[in-house]
């Protein structure tokens, strides 16, 4: 029994906050009821880290501002060093001047800024706390009642700006602040769409192998789970250690208190932002397309099975096709760790069980080596350049700023941008890709295959190992590379590059 109230009670507390119930003129939220709910439930289960004595609810009318305050103070005020803390709001949220306000349940809109909570007093707060393991969560939408800002920073700058700096360690904030309510709730779910996916998490959809969910676990469901980039959570602090939140053992469990399934995890598999697109996304040329089939031929030439996911996408396909005698010439190929040129032979059109699908045949052409992009630089190695650039095309790694004679910034510049060549390094592929598609589930993949297919066409490598481009937290995603470099002698292993770091989006 004393190894069980380690564990579990004094140690670790709970705040769940909520307030749906607003005034008409400001907007209700009928979904947050059972948002605040689910998660009080849950954290006080016999699976949850924390006990029913050691959570607290604060729903609707419960939720006043003094409340609020007092409570938010009490938690990290009174939690020790070793302890857990738990936060989580979920209601409306606004801006005023240059700052965020969480809304109250008796917000008054005639002294808006003295019936609010404010978020960098909720920060402050947060920051002070002694715990060294907090965890807070905010789940907000703008408040229907309040009028927009017509110019100024939007909701998303002045969160990211208050937030940015956590003070200590093992500390972690999840904003999800919406521009509106029509992201907040879907009536198919009976939760808002975030803490749909963070109810899930909790009951054990993102556990680990060990049966643990974890902060790192839970945020990490939850990017799957919540695709669109306007939804997306904000993420926020350095992680030290584990925040365990749940524990379901190491074994497949029933999850939550009751054996019952909940609204939430019946309706989870309608959730439209959970969709994934079935298939293999192949680049060709400067489109994206889902491939059911990819068949390579000892011959050179590929067979792709196109399934076109919009009209738009069906255009795109059926514009490949060979016109008459006209040639189309060589555009560029991705799939999977692999890029080349290729050339269109032929695009035929079927249908598969009711839909349209498209045979595409392509023909590959070998590599061509642009010896200048292989030419040592100012006493750097073709191997170095080619890490250099690398390193502008993942993560807009700037020029070097050292010199040690007249000019030689811009040779080594001129050979990592591609300035000899046809193929330009202007920076990185992924913030591009990010811009262009970041509302698309998949523009994670669309980025691999745009970087393969720069990295193979820049001569920077000849064999991708890995590259894997994490999810969106504070505006930037980890990467992780590993490459081979081309063969140079027949007596020497080729260089290999490994490149781990950050790439901003914004």
């Amino acid at each position: 029994m004393k190894k069980k109230s380690t564990s579990r009670g004094a140690k670790q507390s709970a705040l769940i906050v909520g307030v749906g119930n607003y005034a008409p003129e400001v907007g209700k939220l009928p979904a947050v009821a059972n948002d605040v709910r689910a998660m009080g439930d849950l954290l006080a289960s016999r699976k949850g880290m924390f006990t029913k004595a050691t959570t607290k609810v604060l729903l609707n009318s419960q939720a006043k501002r003094g409340s609020v305050l007092n409570q938010l103070k009490s938690l990290f005020q009174n939690a020790p060093a070793e302890g857990t803390v738990f936060a989580y709001l979920a209601g409306h949220g606004m801006v005023l001047g240059n700052e965020y306000f969480y809304l109250p349940y008796d917000y008054d809109r005639s002294q808006p800024k003295l019936s609010s909570v404010p978020l960098a007093e909720l920060k402050a707060m947060f920051d002070a706390t002694t715990a060294n393991r907090a965890f807070l969560w905010l789940d907000c939408c703008h408040a229907g009642g309040v009028l927009r800002r017509r110019s100024g920073p939007d909701e998303t700058t002045i969160i990211n700006r208050t937030l940015k700096a956590v003070k200590g360690t093992g500390k972690v904030i999840v904003a999800a602040c919406k521009p509106d309510q029509s992201a907040y709730e879907d009536s198919g779910i009976g939760h808002g769409l975030f803490t749909d996916a963070l109810v899930r998490g909790l009951r054990g959809e993102a556990k680990t192998t060990s049966g643990e969910v974890t902060a790192g676990s839970l945020y990490d469901f939850i990017d799957q789970c919540v695709t669109h980039p306007s939804q997306q959570p904000m993420f926020f602090g350095e992680q030290t250690g584990r925040i365990v939140l749940m524990n379901h053992g190491p074994r497949k469990a029933a999850s939550g208190a009751s054996s019952k399934p909940s609204k939430a995890s019946k309706s989870s598999k309608k959730n439209p932002t959970a969709v994934r697109a079935k298939g293999t996304w192949v680049m060709l040329g400067e489109d994206f397309h889902l491939a059911s089939k990819v068949r390579s031929h000892s011959d050179g030439s590929i067979d792709l099975t196109l399934t076109p996911h919009s009209p738009e996408s069906e255009a795109r396909i059926v514009s490949l096709k060979p016109r008459g005698f006209s040639h189309r010439g060589k555009i560029r190929y991705a799939a999977d760790k692999d890029a080349c040129d290729v050339e269109v032979l032929e695009v035929v059109n079927e249908i598969e069980r009711g839909k349209p699908c498209y045979t595409v045949r392509l023909k590959s052409g070998e590599q061509t080596t642009n010896q200048m992009m292989e030419m040592s630089v100012q006493g750097l190695s073709p191997d170095e350049i080619a890490q250099r650039r690398i390193g502008r095309l993942l993560f807009n790694d700037p020029p070097s700023t050292s010199s040690s004679g007249y000019g030689e910034e811009q040779f080594i510049e001129n050979a990592i941008s591609g300035s000899f060549s046809d193929v330009k390094i202007d920076g990185s592929v992924i913030q591009e890709i990010y811009r262009l598609h970041g509302e698309s589930s998949d523009w994670r993949s669309f980025a691999r295959l745009k970087a393969i297919s720069m990295m193979k066409a820049s001569c920077a490598i000849e064999h991708v190992l890995e590259l894997t481009i994490g999810p969106v937290r504070a505006s930037r995603v980890k990467v992780s590379f590993r490459g081979v470099r081309p063969q140079r002698y027949a007596n020497q292993e080729p260089t290999s590059i490994r490149l781990d770091g950050y790439c901003r989006l914004e």
